[in-house]
């Protein structure tokens, strides 16, 4: 939202809440992009969501990952990855945690054991 923008981008609005895969929806070379803002440390990680990674599938180019580099209080450098899809699938670890979900509804058409 600064003046001119910040690095070609300019903010057309704040997604965070909407849990859709991406932090802002900004403008960029005349088109819209979405971006995914993740603050890291040197030797820290990166995690990266199951929606942020289909929306980085589904988008490619319109896509953007910016990491912002927490290194103190006074440059917080940034990396831009447009279409980071590539970087994340060769040197990303997947975690994947899993859960069956069966509605009630089955159980209770289940017999009953009798007593």
């Amino acid at each position: 939202m600064l003046p001119g923008g910040w690095e070609g981008f300019t903010f057309v609005q704040d997604k965070r809440d909407q849990r859709c895969g991406y932090d802002f929806l900004c403008r960029y070379e005349g088109r819209e992009v979405k971006m995914e803002v993740k603050t890291f440390t040197v030797n820290g990680r990166i995690m990266v969501t199951p929606t942020e990674l289909q929306e980085s599938t589904a988008s490619r180019q319109d896509y953007l990952l910016v990491g912002v580099l927490e290194d103190g209080p006074a440059a917080w450098p940034t990396v831009i990855a447009r279409d980071p899809l590539p970087i994340l699938i060769e040197y990303g670890e997947f975690e994947i945690e899993a859960s069956l979900e069966l509605p009630a509804e089955v159980l209770l058409r289940m017999e009953r054991p009798n007593r």
